[in-house]
């Protein structure tokens, strides 16, 4: 993020799994979110949105604030920032 810094880059958007979304979360590295939800439901071996390790209660957790919520098809679209 340094080095892209330098070079004038203040904006990076990352389509992520898991694991990456969850990195860049735990590192303090996300400071927005846009997360599409599709009306379906799947059980509990499905991967979450957010590999986040160690994070068991909801005062862990990182905060974000609703900026935009729409539907887009049948699916909802979040546009959520940092509180």
């Amino acid at each position: 993020m340094m080095l892209l810094g330098k070079q004038q880059i203040n904006s990076v958007w990352v389509e992520a799994g898991a694991t990456l979304a969850g990195a860049l979360l735990q590192a303090g590295l996300v400071d927005e979110l846009i997360v599409y939800i599709a009306p379906k439901l799947l059980g509990n071996a499905a991967r979450g949105l957010c590999a986040l390790p160690g994070l068991e209660e909801l005062s862990q957790a990182p905060h974000f604030k609703f900026n935009e919520i729409r539907q887009v098809g049948p699916d909802v679209c979040l546009h959520l920032t940092t509180a």
